[in-house]
């Protein structure tokens, strides 16, 4: 049984978009294998994400209590707000069948 060409085109698009992922990624990770190799690089790149690293534990230890909770509330403020639209959505999809 042959395929229409158009709908053998359509279903290998899922297939060629893996490919050209697997494709870019194995890219970059060679890309930064090489850029990695030559040691001073490597180990101003390791001093930079360990400044960075001590960097963000100073802050979280330096912190207030106060401070600290601010991010707990945020998470917990768009998580409110999140639940609170799916609930509006599943109302309006609910009014929306009963009319159909």
């Amino acid at each position: 049984m042959q395929l229409p060409p158009g709908l053998k085109a359509y279903l290998r698009v899922p297939f060629v978009m893996i490919v050209w992922v697997m494709e870019t990624y194995t890219k970059n990770r060679d890309r930064f294998k090489a850029f990695m190799a030559d040691s001073r690089v490597r180990h101003f790149y390791m001093g930079l994400l360990l400044v960075t690293a001590v960097a963000w534990g100073s802050i979280s230890f330096m912190a207030s209590e106060e401070d600290s909770s601010l991010l707990s509330d945020a998470v917990k403020g768009a998580w409110s707000d999140t639940q609170k639209l799916s609930e509006e959505r599943k109302v309006y999809q609910d009014a929306l069948e009963s009319t159909q």
